[in-house]
């Protein structure tokens, strides 16, 4: 699937703002969700944002699924 992306933060004061996805269309597929996977949790700060309220720091490992509509993002990274 050519819509996998991987982001790595690594300096202080990355994060990702809030936004919504986008559905993937190719043939007669549709994407419906969204899934986030976090390789690490060694990190200060870079807390994940879930509906624009929800903050909390996932365990590496953790996989979060939620629909594309969503808000989602997450908290500048302050160490890590």
């Amino acid at each position: 699937n050519p819509r996998f992306h991987l982001y790595r933060y690594d300096k202080p004061g990355d994060q990702f703002t809030l936004h919504a996805d986008q559905p993937y269309i190719l043939d007669d597929m549709i994407s419906f969700y969204t899934v986030l996977v976090y390789l690490s949790d060694n990190y200060e700060g870079g807390e994940a944002l879930i509906g624009g309220v929800e903050k909390f720091k996932p365990k590496a490992g953790t996989a979060i699924v939620f629909p594309h509509y969503i808000l989602h993002g997450a908290a500048p990274l302050v160490s890590g």
